[in-house]
Order: structure tokens, then sequence, then C-alpha cells
């Protein structure tokens, strides 16, 4: 359970520990460094071609009204 991107509850996982911060991460500045890194670099991809094309069908298929 992610709340407010603060605390992170786990329910069901083994070994897995909460998580709090005073201050939100949503990942935007991490994202971006990882992506110029790749191409300062030239290594992998930060998020993979197949995860990307996973997400945008998933966003049309949910906005186009389908569960």
């Amino acid at each position: 359970q992610l709340d407010n991107f603060r605390k992170l509850k786990g329910f069901g996982w083994k070994n897995f520990t909460a998580h709090s911060s005073r201050t939100q991460d949503k990942g935007q500045i991490a994202c971006a460094r990882a992506f110029l890194a790749s191409i300062k670099e030239g290594g992998p991809d930060p998020i993979p071609l197949e995860q990307l094309f996973e997400v945008a069908n998933f966003s049309l298929y949910a906005a186009l009204g389908h569960s």
C-alpha cells in the first residue's frame, strides 16, 4: 500500500519491511538521471521497450472503459 508517496506497507510479502519518508519521492529525478546516463554511457534503456508498450496498452484499454 503506497500512501501519498510517503509511506509504503506490504501485506503478505515475506521479509518486507515498511518504509516511511518525510518527503515525497515520485522518482522523476532518478528517472531523468537514468535516462540521461543511458544516453551518455550507451547503456541499456532504463525502462525496457516491452514494459513501455505494456503500460501504453493497459492505459488505452482502461481509457476505453474496459476492466
